[in-house]
């Protein structure tokens, strides 16, 4: 764990570097905003979409962190209207507040702890991805554009985001993602497994520079800000994120009785730190990038020690 989180902030440093070399400079932001969010995201949906399926035992772990990610939702949504937070604000902790990094933490961590559980990789494969990325496609974007699109009189317009949100090309992609699923899955069509494997690949090499585009957008968000600004939310943030996400994940596995191993791959994925894709979808949409950005920061330090005392009080 220690060593994604040096990592992460080895390549963010890199970022901050060139960007005071002046080789990157601000108003490179949104164009890395929109190469994440228009390109690289819709091709790991229609490759997620196209190739992945969930067996019948993970149907319940699965539905289990969405429970929990919905929850936890209107826990900080709840909070931030309590508060009476800016929409932008709200927008941006409600955010990294639930979801949390998936692809960029969860499954490398599984991978290294549960080496020697036959199909564990899969499986958090599967969990973390219906239960938290196809979640945060749809229903992420959709918070973040209306939140990020407040007028000046703090009226959000639900139809006109909607509208906006129907034409993205993430939901294009989850849309034609989930007919050719349908196509293929229930139709011997000809010539399926050869557009499969030509398609895989195209978007494995999309996938792959993901990572790197998504890191370089962090780095460019982390703009000065005092600390007596961000540390109260950084506190809520973590709060709701790395404590009572997994309380609550593992609330619902234990009263559905699933198998104790399940319920740690459950808990690797609900105790993550706020997700990297998660700052970048607040900037682009309109939220407040540069706390985004220092939030996901925050929550990957404070993870090294609240991830193993989840653990330590949970097993």
């Amino acid at each position: 764990m220690y060593q994604f989180v040096i990592v992460t902030f080895l390549v963010i440093a890199v970022v901050r570097f060139l960007h005071w070399r002046g080789i990157f400079t601000d108003d490179y932001q949104p164009i890395f905003d929109r190469l994440v969010t228009e390109l690289a995201l819709p091709a790991i949906i229609f490759l997620t979409l196209t190739t992945s399926t969930v067996p019948r035992e993970l149907v319940v772990p699965t539905i289990i962190l969405f429970a929990g990610l919905i929850t936890t939702l209107c826990i900080a949504w709840g909070i931030c209207r309590a508060m009476h937070f800016s929409p932008k604000t709200t927008g941006t902790l409600v955010m990294v507040s639930a979801f949390g990094s998936t692809a960029t933490m969860a499954i490398p961590v599984v991978t290294q702890t549960f080496s020697t559980v036959t199909q564990a990789y899969e499986q958090a494969v599967i969990i973390g991805t219906f239960g938290v990325v196809l979640p945060f496609f749809t229903i992420g974007v959709f918070i973040s554009s209306y939140f990020g699109t407040y007028d000046e009189h703090g009226h959000g317009h639900v139809v006109r985001v909607l509208k906006e949100f129907l034409t993205t090309p993430i939901f294009i992609a989850f849309f034609l993602g989930c007919i050719i699923y349908i196509l293929f899955s229930s139709y011997q069509i000809p010539g399926a497994a050869v557009f499969i494997d030509i398609f895989s690949h195209f978007f494995t090499i999309i996938y792959n520079s993901l990572w790197l585009l998504v890191w370089i957008s962090i780095g460019l968000l982390l703009r000065p800000m005092k600390a007596r600004y961000l540390l109260p939310f950084l506190v809520l943030t973590a709060g709701i994120k790395l404590i009572i996400q997994p309380t609550l994940v593992m609330s619902y596995a234990h009263a559905s009785g699933i198998s104790s191993t399940t319920s740690l791959l459950v808990l690797f994925e609900a105790a993550m730190p706020s997700g990297a894709l998660a700052a970048v979808m607040a900037s682009r949409y309109g939220c407040n990038g540069p706390l985004a950005g220092w939030l996901f920061v925050g929550t990957y330090v404070l993870c090294l020690v609240t991830l193993p005392l989840v653990f330590f009080v949970f097993t």
